[in-house]
C-alpha cells in the first residue's frame, strides 16, 4: 500500500537540465540573429541518445549523467549534478584548401566557446531561477573534443565531415521532499501540575 499521498514533482536535475537547454537555445538564437552569424544551431535536445543525421547539424544535446547527494536534513539535501553539453557539427569543404572535417571542428569549437561564455555569465549564476535556496553555484569544468570517432551507425566522423565536443558543467542545488504532516498524540496530554515551593518544584495532581 502506497503511503506517499502528494504528487512527486520534477527533481532538481530535471529542472536544471531543462533550464540549461532553454538558456542555450535562447541565447545562441539571439547571437545567431543579431550578432554572430557563425553561431548557428538547428536544435537543442535533452537526453537524446539517437545519432544525429547530417541534416540536423549543428545541434546541441544536454544531458545529466551524474548526481551526488550530501548534507542530508529532514526534507532536504544538497545535490551536485554533472551536465554534459554535447555540440555536434558538420561542414562541407570550402572548395579551396580547407577540408570539411577541419571546418566542422572550427564550428564545433566556436559553439563550445559560446556555450561556456553563456553559462559563465554572472547573469546566469542561478540559471535564471530566483536567487535563494535552490541554485547554490554553477561551475564550468572544461571541455573535451572527439577528433576521430565512429558513430552508432559505424560511420567515421571524418568521412562525414562531422565533429563533436563536450562541455562539462556542475551545478549545486537543493533537493527537497515534502515533510509528513504531524498527528496530534492524545498521550501527550497530562493532568500533572508543576508547583513552585520553597524547596523547589513539586509535581502534583
Amino acid at each position: 500500500m502506497a503511503v506517499i499521498t502528494n504528487i512527486i514533482p520534477p527533481q532538481a536535475d530535471e529542472l536544471i537540465r531543462d533550464q540549461v537547454g532553454k538558456i542555450l537555445r535562447d541565447e545562441i538564437t539571439s547571437q545567431m540573429m543579431m550578432y554572430n552569424t557563425d553561431a548557428i544551431i538547428y536544435g537543442v535536445w535533452a537526453d537524446r541518445v539517437m545519432p544525429f543525421d547530417e541534416n540536423e547539424l549543428p545541434a546541441i544535446n544536454v544531458s545529466t549523467p551524474k548526481g551526488d547527494y550530501d548534507n542530508w536534513h529532514q526534507g532536504s539535501k544538497d545535490g551536485v549534478f554533472t551536465l554534459f553539453i554535447d555540440v555536434h557539427t558538420q561542414s562541407p569543404a570550402d572548395g579551396k584548401t580547407t577540408g570539411g572535417d577541419v571546418l566542422a571542428n572550427f564550428a564545433m569549437k566556436r559553439l563550445l566557446g559560446v556555450c561556456q561564455y553563456i553559462l559563465s555569465d554572472p547573469q546566469y549564476k542561478t540559471l535564471g531561477f530566483a536567487p535563494g535556496a535552490f541554485i547554490q553555484w554553477v561551475r564550468v569544468i572544461g571541455y573535451d573534443v572527439r577528433p576521430h570517432y565512429v558513430d552508432e551507425n559505424g560511420r567515421a566522423s571524418a568521412a562525414l565531415n562531422t565533429a563533436m565536443g563536450r562541455l562539462v558543467i556542475t551545478v549545486k542545488a537543493n533537493q527537497t521532499n515534502t515533510l509528513i504532516t504531524p498527528v496530534p498524540l492524545q498521550s501527550s496530554i497530562t493532568t500533572v501540575q508543576l508547583n513552585s515551593t520553597s524547596k523547589g518544584y513539586l509535581y502534583s495532581d
